[in-house]
Order: structure tokens, then sequence, then C-alpha cells
């Protein structure tokens, strides 16, 4: 148990409806638990996620297996946030997260206790995510209502030709070379966008 009484300010009728945790086996398999609740954390202690809180996952969005992090779970009988390093036949389980599609806000990222030796995360953002009404639940919302960014409006076979059309003629310009690990390998939206010549040109920028 990691600590109780974080029920304060939620009523009943959010409870029974907050979407329940998700966990995965080790072969990856992502699971909705039978009776505990799926929980995030906004900087502060570990709150269940009411419907109020989340949207349903939305298109394009990825779920993620954390490797050899606890999942954290609201136990509505005793009323007490506890974590679940095992299922019911002694098996180890994993936190699950999920990665919003652009245009989209993470407002609460996933609970978790990392174990010893656990292998680092990218760099992704880990919104707390649940299953409740046969759908996902995220913790989050839509910020940008332009399409600019929605993956299914991207075709990877013609941005690879744009890739190799932009980049024959500036071969050895370095910024183009990093948008095109941007747009091929990181999958980056705004870097595709600017090989695509539409919408918008990305600047990339690191301490290094």
């Amino acid at each position: 148990m990691i600590s109780s009484g974080q029920t304060r300010g939620l009523s009943h009728r959010s409870l029974r409806s907050t979407p329940r945790l998700l966990y995965a086996d080790s072969n990856g398999t992502i699971l909705e638990h039978p009776h505990l609740l799926a929980v995030g954390n906004g900087g502060g202690d570990p709150i269940p996620l009411g419907d109020a809180d989340t949207i349903e996952i939305p298109r394009g969005s990825d779920l993620f297996m954390l490797p050899d992090r606890t999942p954290i779970g609201f136990d509505p009988t005793t009323q007490e946030i506890v974590d679940l390093p095992t299922d019911e036949n002694g098996e180890s389980i994993h936190a699950v997260a999920a990665f919003l599609a652009p245009a989209h806000t993470t407002t609460l990222i996933t609970e978790f206790v990392t174990r010893d030796g656990a292998p680092d995360l990218p760099l992704f953002s880990y919104a707390a995510v649940g299953f409740s009404d046969d759908q996902y639940r995220v913790a989050g919302k839509r910020v940008d209502k332009s399409d600019r960014q929605d993956p299914w409006l991207f075709d990877l076979e013609r941005i690879g030709i744009c890739v190799s059309d932009e980049l024959s003629g500036s071969s050895d310009n370095r910024l183009l070379q990093q948008l095109q690990r941007c747009a091929l390998e990181y999958q980056c939206r705004a870097a595709q966008n600017y090989f695509l010549h539409r919408h918008e040109a990305p600047l990339p920028t690191s301490i290094a």
C-alpha cells in the first residue's frame, strides 16, 4: 500500500464511473483489472480517474507497457490507493500508459512504482489511462482544433518521396538532415508537414 484516504472530494457516483485499472502481463498483453480503479497524478497525490477527468482515447494514440513498473490503483472497497505487483496467479505485471495523438495535452500522468533494475523509459508523455464502458479512457484534452497533425492524414510513402526530393539538391544542409531524421525516425508530424510543403516548418533545437 502506498497511501490512504485519497477519496476526499469524490462522490460515490464518480467512483462508480471511474475507469478500471489497466495492466500488462509479461507478454505485453493489456488487461483490465476486475475491481481496482485507474488513477493518475497531476503533481500531488494519486487520484482516481473520474469520467469528468477523461476522454475517449483519441484516434492515433498508442498504449504502452512500462516494463518493471508496478501498477497503482484505487480500491473502492477499502478506499485506499494500492500497488499491484502481481496478478492473481502470482505472475509479475507491469503498468500501462497512453501516448496521446498530436493536438492533445495530457492532464494526469500514469502512476506506478519503479522496481529495482528497471530499464530507463524514453522521454515520452505517459498519460493515465483506464477502461470503462467498452472504451479506453485517458486523462487529457484536445487543445488544437486544427487537423494539421492528425496521424491518419499522413501518407508515409509520400513523405519518404518528398524527403528524398527535398534533400537531392541540399544534401549538405544540416538542418534538412535533422528534419529528415525527425520526419522519418521520430515520426514528427511538424517535420513531415515541412516536407509535404504545408502548414508549418519546425526548427529543432537541443542543448547538445
